[in-house]
């Protein structure tokens, strides 16, 4: 597993008609590792296991901290609650994949290919 500090942002793409970004709270989830959400108005960061209340508001832009991500790649997907309902959406997962394994991948792609282009050049 990896330890990650370093957050990043994510850009999410959608529109709305007749409610406000305020009116829905915004919750990720990993299938793998953990996730923490930046809440802007609260200024804190905030883990899957806190309370509702702390989650933040929707918004196009947001900052996400991922920890103990396994070696390959983990599923991110959003819960986003109308607060006025309850009703509850889930957006489609992303793959998030470790850089780590990128890295390990190319370095055996290059070794093969490498390998490839000595056969064919003898």
């Amino acid at each position: 597993m990896t330890q990650l500090n370093k957050d990043f942002q994510v850009n999410l793409d959608y529109s709305l008609s007749g409610v406000e970004e305020q009116d829905f709270m915004i919750k990720p989830s990993v299938s793998k590792g953990s996730v923490e959400i930046f809440n802007n108005e609260k200024n804190i960061w905030v883990r899957f296991s806190s309370l509702r209340s702390d989650f933040p508001k929707l918004s196009k832009t947001i900052n996400l901290k991922l920890a103990g991500v396994p070696a390959e790649k983990t599923e991110l997907c959003f819960d986003i609650q109308h607060l006025k309902t309850g009703k509850m959406f889930k957006t489609p997962c992303k793959t998030i994949w470790n850089k780590n394994f990128f890295a390990y991948y190319f370095s055996l792609l290059n070794q093969r290919l490498g390998a490839i282009n000595g056969k064919i050049l003898k």
